[in-house]
């Protein structure tokens, strides 16, 4: 039998650079360890989002794929939300988006980021209206479109999306600050851990 010449394994040395917790590269983002496209998306606060997920016709749901990290938590009645960060890429139309909740305020000080949501019962708007978020919030209003809007049926429930691209000059226009943030915490490692195994497909 004839042998067949194996092409040269890579030094894993070659491989094995990190970045982060403290420090990458300009056009690295910290979120994800990647290089991203436009270096400009970085030179802001992330943007959080709250997307629904219940019903079922509300599925797929727009943007999340372009998230660099998402969160899911039950809320109550055999449903859960997400909550999106976007941070080292721009969504046109991310949603449908609901209500906050509590919880999202401890999401939005941990990314020191802009948070957009449909609204909130009572309590918990006023506990997101303490003097050092407030700014920080994007909820509908009649000049919130761009970068928050209504596609679809006027009336209908699960219609409100946003463009995160449109973020940066609302906030502009309302005076926000939306310099980047200190976003330390993250080790990105190339190198596949020497425990780890070859996977070809991930099931939720």
């Amino acid at each position: 039998m004839p042998e067949v010449a194996l092409p040269p394994t890579p030094s894993s040395n070659a491989y094995s650079y990190s970045y982060g917790p403290y420090y990458f590269p300009p056009n690295i983002n910290p979120l994800t360890g990647l290089p991203v496209e436009n270096q400009e998306l970085l030179e802001r606060r992330p943007i959080v989002i709250k997307v629904t997920n219940f019903p079922r016709s509300v599925r797929p749901q727009s943007g999340l794929s372009l998230a660099d990290h998402i969160y899911e938590y039950y809320i109550g009645d055999s449903m859960s939300r997400f909550i999106g960060i976007f941070y080292g890429k721009d969504a046109s139309q991310v949603g449908p988006i609901r209500s906050a909740r509590l919880f999202d305020e401890h999401v939005l000080r941990m990314y020191e980021g802009i948070f957009i949501f449909g609204w909130a019962d009572d309590p918990v708007l006023e506990f997101l209206l303490a003097d050092d978020l407030k700014s920080h919030l994007i909820i509908e209003r009649s000049d919130s479109c761009p970068p928050l809007c209504r596609i679809g049926p006027k009336g209908a429930y699960n219609t409100l999306f946003a463009n995160t691209a449109e973020v940066g000059a609302y906030l502009s226009r309302r005076g926000t600050s939306n310099d980047r943030q200190r976003l330390w915490g993250l080790r990105c490692e190339v190198a596949v851990p020497k425990s780890g195994n070859p996977g070809n497909l991930l099931y939720l």
